[in-house]
């Protein structure tokens, strides 16, 4: 089991994440929770106003097709590894879903300076804000120095 554990390591994130999702509930549990937030959120802001959200390291997850279907005013997929996001833009072109935007990039680089966030505010964003900011898979990326 062990040696199973670290053969992993030397995987692409998409493939560990198949693996965990298939003999954990995690993907039902952040399902639940999220569901509830996006109510939260839907009961506190006016009924016709289109929803946006930034999810960052969380491309290829289930909770990708709930946020894009509720966040019709744009749903901003951030992913630092391009395998995920290339998955999703393969469905996002063939099921023309306008509001879903992909976007390849590393996290701490993009939004750790206030140059840089202005950026990407302004070019990946639309220099529109965000109803909500998720984050998936996101702290793997950061340095031990970070956590």
């Amino acid at each position: 089991m062990i040696e199973a554990g670290i053969q992993c390591d030397h995987s692409p994130m998409m493939d560990e994440d198949d693996i965990w999702a298939r003999y954990s509930n995690d993907k039902t549990d952040i399902g639940e929770h999220l569901a509830r937030v996006i109510r939260t959120l839907t009961a506190a802001l006016p009924v016709k106003r289109r929803l946006r959200a930034l999810s960052i390291g969380s491309s290829s997850e289930p909770q990708s097709r709930i946020l894009e279907t509720a966040f019709r005013g744009g749903h901003f997929l951030l992913d630092i590894d391009s395998e995920p996001p290339d998955t999703v833009q393969d469905r996002v072109t063939r099921q023309s879903i306008p509001q879903v935007r992909v976007i390849t990039g590393d996290y701490n680089q993009l939004l750790q300076a206030e140059d840089s966030v202005n950026t990407f505010f302004q070019q990946s964003l639309d220099s529109r804000k965000l109803d909500l900011v998720t984050l998936y898979h996101s702290l793997y990326y950061c340095g031990m120095d970070l956590i």
